[in-house]
């Protein structure tokens, strides 16, 4: 699976106090020791990152943790 195919995908996501935001995937960033996060604007304009599990998580999309630890090779092509 492509990191960059999470790009646009729909989070949602449950603060205490402010209930269920909805933001977008927007971006991917390769750390250097390989580990691949992904950028998430909500609505209101916050920001955060997610790791695999989040994307799972709050995406609904599957990735496999066993895979991302083995995508440096991705990054090399960034």
């Amino acid at each position: 699976l492509d990191p960059d195919s999470f790009i646009g995908a729909d989070v949602y996501k449950f603060f205490y106090g402010n209930g269920v935001d909805h933001g977008l995937v927007t971006h991917t960033e390769c750390y250097p020791d390989g580990k691949i996060v992904w950028g998430v604007v909500y609505d209101d304009g916050y920001e955060q990152t997610f790791d695999h599990q989040d994307t799972h998580t709050y995406t609904g999309i599957f990735y496999n943790s066993d895979a991302s630890s083995d995508l440096g090779w991705w990054c090399a092509l960034k």
